[in-house]
This record gives C-alpha cells, sequence and structure tokens, in this order.
C-alpha cells in the first residue's frame, strides 16, 4: 500500500519536495482494516510539518513519519464480532495511508453514502483551482471566455474569484477532451453536456461529447472522421517520400496517385 510521509520540515509553505509517497505491507492483524477514500487536510497539518516554532495543536511530525489526520474509509474486514462489517463507511483518525488497520472502538460508522465531494468542497482561489486541474490561471480564465466553465458565483471581499471541486472536475473533462484531439470549438458546441460528467452520468467523456449521449453534437464523430482522414494523407505522403528516397519514381507516381484529394 502507499502512505505519505514527511521527507523534510518545510519552512514556509509545504511544497511537494516535503513529502513522498512510500510503498509498504498492507497491516495485518486483528482489529478493523479500513481502505481509505477520503482524508482531511486540516489547518493545523501545515503546523506539523512546518519548521517554524510556537505552540501546535499536537507533536510536530519528524521526517520519516507518516501524517497525520482524520480519513473517511470503507471496511474491508473486520472481527466475527465487531459491530462494523466489511463494506460499511467508517471515519476514523488514522489517514493519509492507503489501508489503516484500527481497534473497534476507533471507528465511527457512517451513513451507506459519501456526500458529493464536488458539492462539499472548500472554495479555492484560482492558482489553486488550476494546480488541482493540472494547468493554469490563465487557462481557466480562457475556458471561461469560451464558455467552457462558468464563471465562479462568489467572489472573495476583495473581489477574487472563488471555485470548487465542480469546476476543477469540468477543467478535468475540458482536458481530457482536448487530448482526444478536440478542438475549444468542438466543446463549445456541447459545452451544456460537460456538466452530466461532473453529475457521475453513466456517460463516458466523449460519448458525453457525441450524439450518443443525450444532447450531444456528434462532434466526437466528426473529430474521428477528421483524424482519419489526416491520417490517411499523411500515410500517402510517407509512402511517397519512401519512394523518392529509395529512387523508384514509379512507386512515387503509385503513391501521389493515392493520396487524398480534398
Amino acid at each position: 500500500m502507499r502512505e505519505i510521509r514527511l521527507v523534510s520540515r518545510a519552512a514556509g509553505l509545504p511544497r511537494p519536495e516535503n513529502f513522498e509517497i512510500v510503498e509498504t505491507p498492507v497491516p495485518d492483524g486483528e482489529g478493523v482494516l479500513v481502505r481509505n477514500l477520503v482524508f482531511h487536510v486540516f489547518p493545523g497539518l501545515r503546523m506539523l510539518v512546518g519548521a517554524g516554532g510556537g505552540e501546535t495543536p499536537m507533536p510536530r511530525l519528524r521526517p520519516g513519519d507518516t501524517l497525520v489526520g482524520a480519513a473517511v474509509g470503507e471496511v474491508v474486514s473486520a472481527p466475527d464480532d465487531a459491530s462494523v462489517r466489511p463494506g460499511d463507511l467508517v471515519s476514523h483518525w488514522p489517514g493519509w495511508r492507503e489501508y489503516a488497520l484500527l481497534p473497534e472502538d476507533r471507528c465511527v460508522r457512517l451513513d451507506d453514502e459519501l456526500p458529493d465531494a464536488a458539492a462539499h468542497g472548500a472554495p479555492m482561489r484560482i492558482g489553486d483551482a488550476a494546480a488541482a486541474a493540472g494547468t493554469t490561471p490563465r487557462a481557466l480564465r480562457f475556458y471561461e471566455e469560451r464558455g467552457l466553465l462558468p464563471p465562479p458565483p462568489d467572489r472573495t471581499a476583495s473581489g477574487q474569484r472563488e471555485y470548487t471541486a465542480r469546476h476543477v472536475e469540468r477543467v478535468r473533462a475540458v482536458r481530457e477532451l482536448l487530448s482526444l484531439g478536440l478542438t475549444i470549438e468542438d466543446l463549445a458546441r456541447v459545452a451544456h453536456r460537460l456538466d452530466a460528467l461532473v453529475d457521475g452520468n453513466t456517460c463516458t467523456v466523449t460519448q458525453a461529447a457525441d450524439g450518443r449521449a443525450p444532447g450531444g453534437g456528434g462532434v466526437a464523430s466528426a473529430r474521428l472522421a477528421a483524424l482519419d482522414a489526416e491520417i490517411a494523407r499523411l500515410t500517402g505522403l510517407r509512402a511517397r517520400l519512401a519512394a523518392r528516397l529509395s529512387g523508384d519514381e514509379g512507386a512515387a507516381d503509385e503513391a501521389q496517385g493515392t493520396l487524398p484529394t480534398t
């Protein structure tokens, strides 16, 4: 399993190089085995991993320690007489690792379903939202201008935009579609379908942008046809160039005849 450990205490804001992901065995023994799903990143954690002085809510972490914090997870196994059963959702303390083994009395059973993380996530400034989506603030503004991302409804007292996890998920969907060869213009035609992905609709990303999903505009199929045509054109150009290099003019002329006319 993987867990996140502190490598060095942060001077200022924590950075990726202050942490590492370590592979360790799944814990084995008596108790309740939980597969963690959600970790709580609480404000005091910054103090626990920081190099500064001052009082902290608990002892500071040392390099090599696994990060701490509450978590929500799914019970994988439990003793026969335990009040929690496999499949139950529980909250507990040892987060920041894929699996945790703990006594039953340290598990708090939850309802059968987690809340919608996209709906309940804390608001983010544009830089944080861009980083979470794997892009830049400039790209977020561009997506808003082209109608691919709805403007955030809330602003801070200083006028800065506040983004939610829902915005992040929509940007990720846009970036996935762009990576598949669709264009900004393609996506602008089906922007109304992108929310279906964030809402957990059963259609795939490409189906949401195509006619197989209700309201789709067939842009994915059209782009696929355009890619096929471009591949045919490039294949013909390659054959012609290879024939010229080999000195086979007849083959070059034949390859020229196979090139698409459009």
